[in-house]
């Protein structure tokens, strides 16, 4: 990934905010390989954060563990270097977490937010303490970086600077997309009584908020149709705009990429090795699939020596890699947010085959700038004709990495220090 400069070392800026609060649970344990998705956007945010900020505090909710073997001081510098950010990060323990594995423990958690597994991390008194102990005295605002961040701030009852609020997913509708794949069993039925307590405690988090971000327009309709009043800004993810499009040195090579600790990209990787490939290589037989991603392990079928199909895990550069590449696929069927494997492959020019799911919340066309099928048969013939067309594939990648500059991280952090200044003028 490029390295972004960082924004926050002028001594001559204009600060809006003296201290800003950011809460998350997403710590970059290691630097080097926070490069997926949720880290890319939130390394963005800070960065819009920084830019406007004399001081920015950042309390990450880790593991025990993690904080016994974190040099504080390190990590500071690392981010600093790799990030572009110069942050103050503090680190709280989180909750002892125990999953709820069996239909009792399930279906009490429905009545407890407190007990939701996307809440019960954060929700001690620790947490809320070691909160309130921060912001106090000159925090302007509190930004609050997804929902599983924000119990602490439940649970303080004393007066509180404005919140911002980073609702990249919205969490109960992916809740439910979620429980609607296979496989089913009875079990599972009792993690449909846990949507309305995550429903009603994500409106909680948007009404409290002065400003809440989506990725999409999409999910801010939806978000305004419940709560009219709320102010909800749409900031879709953005990707560091590569200075030229792919080469695609390789004609027959389709490119998988994720991070698989995330179980959709894991569905998606599946999915795609054993029921989308063995199609295309029938139309298609000199394919490849080459699968890149951090804890590629993860993936059921690792390890198995299907033909043509390459697990490259971890990549240091995945310009690389693009370079080579004919195809992106994007075979998603859960999950929520936008896809920044999509933007990154339309970045580099590459044509893009992904399901409806996979492409929800972005302005790509179908036909035009992406190829949106999510029935495996026509997904397969849409890669082949794309193998077999160098031509089309042309096409469509020049079209999407066109319209992907509207993603670029500049305008991304241009928008979003806009609409946190804007919170700072009321």
């Amino acid at each position: 990934m490029n390295q972004i400069s960082s924004v926050s070392d002028c001594s001559n800026a204009i600060y809006t905010f003296r201290k800003v609060v950011v809460l998350s649970r997403c710590f970059p344990e290691n630097i080097d390989s926070a490069v997926y998705g949720i880290f890319q956007r939130f390394r963005s945010l800070l960065h819009s954060i920084c830019a406007i900020s004399k001081e920015v505090h950042v309390v990450f909710f880790v593991d025990k563990n993690i904080i016994d073997k974190t040099d504080v001081i390190v990590f500071k510098k690392n981010i600093h270097d790799k990030w572009g950010v110069d942050i103050t990060p503090l680190l709280c323990s989180t909750e002892k977490f125990v999953g709820n594995n069996n239909f009792k423990d399930g279906f009490f958690s429905a009545f407890s937010m407190d007990r939701l597994e996307l809440f019960a991390p954060c929700s001690g008194e620790t947490q809320s303490s070691f909160v309130e102990s921060k912001i106090a005295g000159d925090t302007d605002l509190i930004f609050v970086h997804r929902l599983n961040s924000y119990f602490p701030v439940f649970a303080i009852n004393s007066k509180l600077p404005p919140i911002a609020f980073d609702l990249d997913d919205v969490e109960h509708k992916k809740w439910f997309r979620d429980l609607s794949l296979p496989p089913f069993w009875f079990g599972k039925l009792v993690y449909y009584l846990h949507l309305p307590l995550l429903f009603f405690g994500e409106m909680r988090a948007v009404r409290r908020s002065a400003i809440t971000f989506v990725c999409s327009d999409k999910d801010r309709r939806y978000l305004n149709i419940i709560n009219p009043n709320v102010n909800v800004r749409v900031l879709p993810n953005s990707v560091d705009f590569p200075d030229k499009p792919s080469s695609r040195r390789r004609p027959n090579v389709l490119l998988f990429v994720g991070t698989y600790t995330y179980f959709p990209n894991v569905e998606a990787a599946e999915r795609l090795i054993n029921r989308i490939f063995p199609l295309i290589k029938i139309g298609a037989p000199e394919a490849e699939l080459w699968l890149v991603g951090n804890k590629i392990e993860n993936i059921p079928s690792f390890g198995s020596n299907i033909q043509s199909v390459k697990y490259l895990g971890f990549v240091e550069s995945l310009e690389s890699i693009c370079d080579e590449a004919s195809i992106v696929c994007c075979p998603i069927r859960s999950g929520g947010g936008t896809r920044i494997k999509i933007i990154e492959a339309a970045a580099f020019g590459l044509p893009i085959v992904s399901t409806r799911v996979g492409a929800e919340g972005l302005d790509f066309e179908n036909g035009k700038e992406i190829i949106i099928e999510s029935d495996d048969k026509r997904f397969a013939g849409a890669c082949v004709s794309l193998l077999n067309s160098y031509d089309d594939g042309v096409n469509i990648g020049l079209n999407a990495r066109k319209l992907a500059r509207k993603y670029g991280r500049d305008n991304f952090i241009h928008i979003a220090k806009e609409f946190l200044k804007s919170i700072a003028a009321h």
